[in-house]
């Protein structure tokens, strides 16, 4: 065990002296605690830097865009396609049309078969 000498305000060593455990034993528990809460704030803090490193990643690789970003990216698009917003089909004619197509998913797995 080591040897530490700490210097207290005079006001809370006299706290100090009136409780239940001995000054020793409650420096202690006070430095155990007040470490435990630090090491949770530092593996916290950790996480959050994590998230952030990872959202920066997809970000600057183009994995993932705000919606902002989708809306410009969407709207230089149909620009450049001669498209306008107003022409496109709704949900519901898209439905509509689409009605009685097998999913994209299964018409990839039909040509994985048959490539076989």
């Amino acid at each position: 065990m080591s040897t530490i000498t700490v210097q207290l305000p005079e006001t809370l060593a006299e706290s100090l002296r009136r409780e239940v455990l001995p000054p020793d034993k409650a420096i202690i528990k006070a430095l155990e605690e007040w470490l435990e809460k630090r090491r949770q704030e530092r593996a916290k803090e950790a996480k959050k830097l994590e998230r952030e490193r990872v959202w920066e990643a997809m970000r600057s690789t183009g994995l993932w865009r705000s919606q902002e970003d989708q809306r410009a990216f969407m709207e230089r698009l149909m620009s450049t396609l001669g498209l306008d917003a107003r022409e496109l089909p709704s949900h519901e004619e898209l439905r509509q049309e689409l009605e009685g197509v097998p999913p994209l998913s299964e018409l990839i797995i039909a040509e994985r078969d048959e490539g076989r």
